[in-house]
């Protein structure tokens, strides 16, 4: 993977091919067809635990969001090593509400991972086309749930699911870097800012410990700000004191919110399906 202002990034491995996405994965690249073409504000979480960057495919000129992840979450080959099976083992999985990494490898200070790029559900700006639609928030949310629950029986969690994490591509929701950050969770909690921290559940942050129901809180987090217009960085508390005055019938959604993950809803479709049952209401 070539930068033009950084130097060069030296392709680890190549993961599914842009023309078919049948192609082996695992196999070692000849020759790299990325390019990264400069920061991508909208897309770099405040958590800080990468740098997105717009990149493009040489040969396809597909669009590519690619991830430059902070150097201590992989500081030894073992972890870098270990981090690139990540990525395998989770792109061998396909579901149409999940994102597939395209590439994974080595830069200089450290591993970067590139998707397909799509927009995310809460971008305005005019590179995504068009802002959020108000009524496509129960299919987002419900394509996302879907998409995860299918990850947690395949043992694939996220852990750290941030808004700019749930993207649209031709109305359907997907998410992107599920299984990414697996074996990493301990690492991440140390890097997370207060912005990133809303989404993000408490046992995650307080000890990295990522399980589905962590991904379960960050969908109705998730949710609550988009159907709410609540912010996303205002502490958990808020957000389940504001759903208990206003939105006392959203029991699912305010048990997901809780503290234990033993509390939460099994999965988060339930989160979606109540939801999309109370819709009307708001919409």
């Amino acid at each position: 993977m070539e930068r033009d202002r950084s130097g060069p990034i030296r392709a680890r491995r190549a993961l599914h091919s842009f023309r078919a996405a049948t192609a082996p994965l695992g196999c070692v690249a000849r020759a790299t067809q990325l390019r990264v073409l400069e920061p991508d504000r909208e897309r770099s979480p405040a958590s800080g635990l990468y740098h997105a960057h717009i990149g493009v495919h040489r040969g396809t000129q597909r669009p590519l969001s690619v991830w430059l992840l902070r150097p201590s979450l992989t500081p030894t080959p073992v972890d870098a090593n270990q981090f690139v099976d990540d990525v395998l083992r989770a792109s061998a999985f396909r579901h149409p509400n999940i994102e597939r990494a395209v590439d994974v490898g080595e830069h200089e200070a450290g591993m970067y991972v590139a998707w397909l790029r799509a927009p995310s559900v809460l971008s305005d700006a005019p590179y995504y086309r068009a802002p959020l639609q108000r009524a496509t928030i129960p299919a987002l949310i419900s394509g996302a749930a879907a998409g995860l629950a299918a990850a947690h029986r395949e043992l694939l969690v996220h852990g750290c699911l941030a808004p700019t994490d749930i993207c649209a591509r031709n109305g359907a929701a997907s998410v992107l870097g599920i299984g990414v950050w697996r074996f990493r969770h301990r690492a991440l909690r140390r890097v997370f800012t207060a912005d990133a921290a809303a989404s993000i559940a408490p046992e995650v942050l307080s000890h990295g410990v990522a399980s589905p129901a962590a991904d379960v809180f960050s969908v109705a987090a998730i949710a609550a700000h988009l159907v709410f217009r609540l912010d996303i960085a205002q502490p958990v508390t808020a957000l389940r004191s504001y759903l208990a005055t206003h939105h006392p019938k959203l029991r699912v959604m305010f048990a997901a919110l809780a503290d234990e993950p033993q509390r939460r809803p099994s999965t988060p479709v339930e989160i979606a399906a109540e939801l999309a049952e109370n819709w009307p209401r708001w919409a």
